[in-house]
């Protein structure tokens, strides 16, 4: 009886806003980028070189222009690796009672296009995507929800209620957070799907508050 009533009330509960990045969060960035870089300045780099977003200080010889070329070619986000599991998160708690997922990322209007086909491509059915022509996410209002970014600048300037960083297993400066900064650290999209279960078994987000 009491898990009737509690079902019950639970699907006249809102549900919470999750915001999430594209670049290095849903997919590797860093290792497309260095295999597109490494074929155009005949470089051996991999995705374990890279320590900042700013790839001309890894690829000496690229340019600014070199960059936005990269992120607004189609092929890029076409061959592009997506996180294990990510899709299959998304895919499979999207119709769910607890949880509306949002995507947010920033780019040039060819990069964002590229990515919104990308995000038709591969995660299935309504999903609210948030396209920004800046270089940042700060003013985006997250009252409230879950936001899952893997640059720590981007959870820091945001009011989100719970923040997620994601690592993706390296200690990175666009990825450091300082000492006892209040957010949550996952690797893996394993680890985001297990928060995931704990905020349904709780019944709301006050549970990692």
């Amino acid at each position: 009886y009491l898990e009737c009533i509690w079902k019950r009330d639970r699907k006249k509960m809102s549900k919470v806003n999750v915001w999430i990045d594209v670049d290095g969060t849903l997919v590797d960035t860093n290792a497309q980028a260095t295999n597109y870089l490494n074929n155009k300045f005949n470089k051996s780099y991999t995705a374990n070189d890279v320590w900042w977003y700013d790839f001309t200080k890894l690829y000496k010889q690229a340019k600014h222009n070199d960059i936005i070329q990269m992120f607004e070619d189609k092929d890029f986000y076409e061959n592009i690796t997506a996180f294990d599991y990510c899709c299959d998160v998304i895919n499979q708690r999207r119709d769910g009672d607890m949880f509306k997922f949002n995507i947010v990322t920033c780019g040039t209007q060819e990069n964002l296009l590229n990515k919104y086909n990308w995000i038709m491509n591969n995660i299935k059915g309504d999903i609210a995507i948030r396209g920004l022509l800046q270089p940042t996410k700060k003013g985006l209002d997250m009252t409230g929800a879950i936001q899952i970014d893997d640059e720590i600048i981007n959870l820091r300037e945001s009011n989100a209620a719970v923040k997620i960083l994601f690592r993706n297993h390296k200690d990175r400066e666009y990825n450091r957070p300082y000492r006892n900064e209040e957010l949550y650290i996952v690797n893996d999209w394993r680890e985001i799907n297990d928060i995931f279960s704990f905020v349904e078994k709780e019944g709301g987000i006050e549970c990692l508050m």
